[in-house]
């Protein structure tokens, strides 16, 4: 995981895909949303296994270079991918136990591919509505919770809202998991077969008032129907080559 920040404030969560290259949502990087947010200058990235406030857990590093999808639409929300350069390579070592960069889905798969399997979310968010006394958490926050169907999610939020390039994800009832403010970015992972991480979304939006509380379905912008351009912009595919060094 790592974050976007600015000059000073957490923006967003995010994917780390290579060293030099992560993956979050697109309206982190969208003027009107943060001040300031498609300006490299005020844009560098932090990498953190942990704690945000332990400095031997983590490091930063300038934003070399931020790529919005072309698709991208703040109006409908869709395609809310934005990859992000680093000016130098994250002090990350890949060849530790039980460190290894999340893995890009397969972009033949069925968008039912990941329907009714269970997902992980992560972040640094408010752990729960301010008016509820949630602050933004200083150590990695990460929680379960259930892939849930495109009907299901459509018989929530009605049509021309979820499409196919959206991937939902609705906690048991009473758990109160939902992603929450600060968290926009953050991956959905899926554990693959081989055991490995799986990126399957990148968290873009949630209803109001539903931090820490987790009734209605939150969007993710689904990776797998974005590889061609993903690939394209970072000039191949990573997980494969990076378990090489295992």
């Amino acid at each position: 995981m790592y974050q976007v920040w600015d000059a000073t404030n957490t923006l967003c969560g995010g994917a780390i895909l290579t060293p030099s290259w992560v993956l979050t949502a697109a309206h982190c990087y969208q003027t009107g949303i943060y001040p300031g947010g498609d300006t490299l200058s005020n844009s560098y990235i932090l990498f953190s296994e942990h704690a945000i406030s332990d400095p031997d857990d983590n490091g930063a590093t300038v934003v070399q270079a931020i790529y919005m999808h072309p698709s991208w639409n703040l109006n409908t929300i869709v395609y809310d991918l934005a990859l992000t350069e680093a000016f130098s390579a994250l002090l990350i070592d890949f060849t530790m136990e039980g460190v290894a960069p999340v893995c890009l889905p397969d972009p033949s798969a069925p968008t039912s591919s990941y329907d009714g399997l269970t997902g992980t979310i992560s972040g640094w968010g408010l752990t729960a509505e301010v008016a509820d006394g949630g602050a933004v958490s200083d150590t990695l926050q990460e929680a379960d919770t259930n892939v849930v169907d495109q009907a299901t999610c459509l018989g929530y939020y009605g049509s021309g809202i979820v499409e196919d390039a959206h991937i939902c994800t609705l906690s048991d009832p009473g758990t109160g998991i939902a992603p929450c403010s600060g968290d926009s970015g953050g991956p959905l992972t899926v554990t693959r077969d081989d055991g490995r991480a799986e990126v399957a979304g990148i968290a873009s939006f949630a209803p109001n008032g539903d931090c820490g509380y987790g009734t209605i379905p939150a969007i993710y912008a689904r990776v797998s129907t974005s590889m061609t351009w993903i690939e394209s912009t970072m000039g191949g595919a990573q997980c494969d080559l990076l378990a090489a060094l295992k």
